[in-house]
């Protein structure tokens, strides 16, 4: 869209406005303007998929002369990320991901097991609200991000499962972690799961 301003000082009429997107065949004529005279044109929509600056062009005509002018507007295109890991482990709850951490796990009937999990963000904007939700363990609570309240970019939190768990039969559960992109309002989630095996004797 450009907004079309014709100078108050000038003697003539405004005529023959067009208004055209640089480096796209995007344009569009605008009504004639007398001098103090504004108006919005719209020139047309795009998708952009990185960070670019456009350039619009005006042209017209005030009697018999040529009047240009141009502008600028740029459209900084972000790419918000959020990925989850998620791990199973008999032993230590210290360095998650790392170690005896695993997404699958084999245990004789009656072991406990714990969880941990880890949350990313791959984007490049901060994300805020940012909840871990898990039925299977029953945990559903916001991660603590610090004062501002955000995860920025390339920053990870690990969250450590409160709690032992013993199952009697073969367990996968789905946990799901979900941000907020403040700018455009909304939500992004990545879900991870941790399978524990549970082996029994055979007693014949």
């Amino acid at each position: 869209c450009a907004h079309v301003a014709w100078e108050s000082g000038a003697i003539k009429d405004l005529t023959g406005i067009s208004v055209a997107l640089e480096g796209t065949l995007h344009s569009a004529s605008g009504a004639d303007m007398s001098p103090a005279g504004k108006q919005d044109i719209d020139v047309g929509s795009d998708t952009e998929d990185s960070t670019v600056t456009r350039k619009l062009i005006l042209t017209g005509w005030e009697g018999p002369n040529p009047i240009s002018c141009e502008g600028q507007a740029t459209v900084n295109v972000i790419s918000p990320g959020l990925v989850l890991e998620k791990y199973v482990s008999t032993g230590a709850r210290d360095d998650c991901g790392m170690g005896d951490w695993a997404t699958s796990i084999e245990v004789v009937n009656g072991t406990a097991v714990n969880y941990c999990m880890v949350v990313t963000n791959t984007g490049d904007v901060p994300l805020e609200n940012v909840w871990i939700d898990d039925s299977v363990v029953g945990i559903s609570e916001p991660l603590g991000l610090g004062g501002d309240g955000l995860l920025t970019p390339d920053e990870s939190i690990t969250f450590p499962v409160p709690g032992d768990y013993v199952w009697s039969e073969d367990t996968t559960n789905t946990a799901v972690a979900r941000g907020m992109e403040p700018n455009m309002d909304r939500e992004f989630r990545s879900q991870a799961s941790a399978t524990v095996v549970v082996l029994r004797a055979d007693v014949k």
